[in-house]
């Protein structure tokens, strides 16, 4: 029982014998243990649960087994406060260290904007805006479902911000949603109490952090070149206005649901259109989405479709029966 608090077996053993009889002297407590005792009762009483006891009949005062345990679970959580203050402690330690490594990789215009260079750097300074926030961040995210890595990644993150009591309002492409590893991350976030919707076709990535801050990428054709931190509410209501707009035309995340089945339809209808030969410009028109959508979902559709060429796709979607048969 006690081996979860790190006690020896041989220690417990000594434990066992000495609450049946406390007289045991160390001769006899060696025979039982079949071993030298001495270690087993000085592990017993730096962990508390024996003491030395000089009473007629008696060698040690032995803890009843409920105030062991008790007392056990005592330092247990000891020790995991005193981690938990040396890791706030590096936790500390690590901001300066990004500080530095933020500060080194951008510029700073009037106080209200600054540049960051490069993906990692803009990825640090999204770390500082979330350690830093008080009350809520909001997300726009365009992109297709990233990696396991950066869902491990984001997890982190959320834990973080929730231990503090900061709110997540998250808006993501309906195409993530092809992904599992996503969809379970949704329902974890969903789950913890923050709020996702899926949008059709989400514009830009966007952060907004507090009402305050907002941060939106330098090049919105290549987010990782790098991104502008804005800071002036002349800059920063449009985008939470933005952020309202797109929030009220998407729908909650479900797992499944009406997102899910109008996800499927506009991938079949996009596979049918490639099949008729329209070009990417022309689907757009048609389903009212942006050319970059319609790219990343023929990519999603190449995908599913274990194909290796938008023709390959056609060839496989009619095999399942995504394109009707002529005649």
């Amino acid at each position: 029982m006690f081996e979860t608090f790190g006690i020896s077996a041989q220690a417990e053993s000594a434990y066992s014998l000495l609450l049946a009889d406390p007289g045991l002297d160390p001769s006899a407590l060696t025979l039982a243990l079949d071993g030298p005792a001495d270690a087993a009762v000085a592990e017993l009483i730096e962990r508390g649960l024996v003491t030395p006891h000089q009473a007629k009949g008696r060698r040690f005062r032995v803890e009843p087994p409920e105030r062991a345990l008790e007392l056990l679970i005592a330092q247990e959580e000891a020790a995991l406060e005193a981690r938990r203050a040396a890791l706030a402690d590096l936790r500390g330690g690590v901001a300066d260290l990004v500080a530095e490594f933020v500060n080194g990789r951008s510029e700073v215009f009037g106080g209200l904007i600054e540049q960051v260079i490069g993906a990692d750097a803009v990825r640090s300074r999204l770390y500082q805006l979330a350690v830093a926030a008080r009350r809520e961040v909001w997300t726009v995210n365009p992109g297709p479902a990233p990696s396991r890595r950066a869902l491990a990644a984001s997890r982190s993150m959320d834990e973080l911000t929730r231990a503090r009591g900061v709110r997540s309002r998250s808006i993501f492409s309906t195409a993530v949603q092809i992904s599992e590893a996503m969809r379970e991350y949704l329902g974890e976030v969903v789950a913890a109490g923050d709020e996702v919707r899926l949008h059709p076709d989400p514009p830009v990535l966007l952060f907004v952090i507090d009402g305050e801050t907002a941060v939106v990428p330098v090049d919105t054709e290549s987010p990782g070149r790098g991104a502008l931190v804005l800071h002036s509410p002349a800059l920063v209501q449009p985008l939470i206005v933005l952020h309202r707009t797109l929030w009220q035309a998407a729908q909650p995340f479900d797992g499944q649901g009406e997102a899910w089945d109008a996800q499927e339809d506009r991938l079949h209808r996009i596979v049918a259109m490639l099949a008729e030969g329209h070009k990417d410009e022309t689907i757009a028109r048609r389903l009212d989405l942006s050319v970059r959508t319609v790219r990343r979902l023929i990519s999603l559709a190449v995908e599913r479709l274990a194909a290796e060429s938008r023709f390959q796709a056609g060839v496989h979607a009619a095999r399942r029966g995504w394109v009707r048969a002529e005649g």
